[in-house]
């Protein structure tokens, strides 16, 4: 019996030892990827922050571009996409902070402990009173703006040219245009904000390098309604030129309201400036006519052209909305944002810590992201300060029919040659 006992135990021990062996060895298993918050290994989902502007002074391509968010996931979710590994999903935290900037600080309170990231947080406004946030959590939130103060950020990762260069690169075009310097006169519009000062600021840097003065400026609030100072202001300095740092509400009211006074002069502005609703029934009366001369400056690919990418976005496009929803460039602009912050996590994933910590060290390993040479340069998150490109070209918005947008590069993608933007 004491034998038989002895024998009981040892297996029992052996047992032990060999359950204890499998469980450290399915431990270590799964310790091959650390995680922090935001992701769910064992289900395979992550968790994403969106901090949208659906009612605010922008939601005119606010609510699209949230949209274009949504599609990237449905197209992850689906299998649609191989932004993510195999098996994994997304799933979308948002918030709507109508462009107020401490909303938009109360939204990253409520949400940020249940997200890796913010795939997006819109406008520039919004976003910079949220990095000494991001720093203080480590947690990277990708703007929805081109405020080149962003890139002196490790936590906010530019995703395209700055408003600064398309502003410069407009100033390029319209001394190209004109024959000279000395053929220019131009005003300036701009929101009082980081993204309108930074869109002055390229402005205003190109003009001194041309020895051009600028015949009038003029700011205006975010929440202002009323923008009849700015049109007598514009009227009276009746310069050739004017060039547009704002948001569609402005941009909208002002043209039309130098129209109505006879002043029509040819508008350059910075891309978010630009609405397709411009042209909607009903909404500017002759739209057509008094936007026929208005440009903006952009550093990404249009809708509807002809690219790998733009046709994948297309197809995505009208497979979720099922011709619900109009069309509109911000759509497109979204998910071109979205590859980026994605793509990082799978590196992160394949390196085994999807971490707060090693999501930042995944994005920047980034160095050669081009959306399938829809970019004149690849994106590069591997320098700091980030300068991720600095070409842009001029287009013009075609008047016609939205439900198939139309644009005409008038001058075609260069970096600004009159303030120094280079990133070699």
């Amino acid at each position: 019996m004491a034998t038989s006992h002895t024998l009981t135990k040892t297996g029992a021990a052996l047992a032990l030892i060999a359950l204890t062996s499998l469980l450290i060895s399915g431990c270590e298993r799964q310790e091959e990827v650390i995680h922090g918050p935001g992701v769910d290994l064992q289900n395979k989902v992550l968790y994403v922050g969106a901090l949208n502007d659906e009612s605010g002074p922008a939601a005119a391509f606010g609510r699209p571009f949230a949209l274009g968010n949504r599609i990237t996931v449905h197209q992850i979710n689906t299998g649609q996409s191989d932004l993510l590994p195999e098996g994994w999903r997304v799933r979308l935290v948002e918030r709507d902070h109508g462009y107020n900037p401490q909303r938009a600080i109360d939204a990253f309170e409520e949400t940020r402990q249940r997200v890796l990231f913010y795939v997006s947080v819109f406008g520039t406004p919004n976003i910079q009173p949220l990095q000494p946030y991001l720093d203080e959590h480590g947690i990277v939130a990708f703007p929805t703006s081109s405020g080149s103060f962003l890139a002196d950020h490790r936590y906010t990762p530019p995703t395209g040219p700055s408003n600064r260069a398309e502003a410069a690169r407009g100033l390029d075009w319209i001394v190209e245009r004109e024959g000279g310097a000395e053929n220019v006169t131009i005003s300036l519009v701009y929101q009082q904000d980081d993204y309108g000062h930074d869109g002055r600021g390229g402005l205003i840097d190109a003009a001194e390098h041309y020895g051009i003065e600028i015949a009038s400026s003029h700011g205006y609030n975010p929440a202002a309604t009323s923008f009849s100072e700015i049109v007598e202001g514009l009227v009276a300095a009746d310069a050739d030129y004017v060039f547009m740092a704002s948001l569609p509400g402005a941009t909208g009211a002002i043209v039309a309201g130098t129209a109505a006074q006879g002043y029509m002069p040819t508008w350059v502005s910075t891309a978010p400036a630009w609405s397709g609703t411009f042209f909607e029934p009903g909404r500017i009366p002759n739209a057509e006519t008094i936007f026929e001369e208005f440009y903006f400056v952009t550093g990404l690919p249009i809708w509807g052209e002809d690219e790998p990418f733009v046709r994948e976005f297309m197809s995505a496009f009208e497979e979720y909305t099922r011709g619900r929803v109009p069309p509109d460039p911000y759509i497109l602009v979204a998910y071109i944002y979205a590859q980026v912050p994605y793509e990082a996590f799978s590196r992160a994933l394949a390196a085994g810590d999807v971490t707060r910590g090693g999501y930042l060290r995944a994005l920047q390993s980034i160095d050669d992201v081009d959306f399938d040479g829809a970019l004149p340069e690849p994106l590069d998150l591997s320098r700091f300060p980030y300068i991720t490109s600095t070409q842009t070209r001029v287009m013009r918005p075609l008047p016609g029919d939205m439900t198939d947008p139309q644009f005409e590069e008038v001058a075609g993608y260069a970096r600004p040659s009159s303030v120094d933007l280079a990133i070699d």
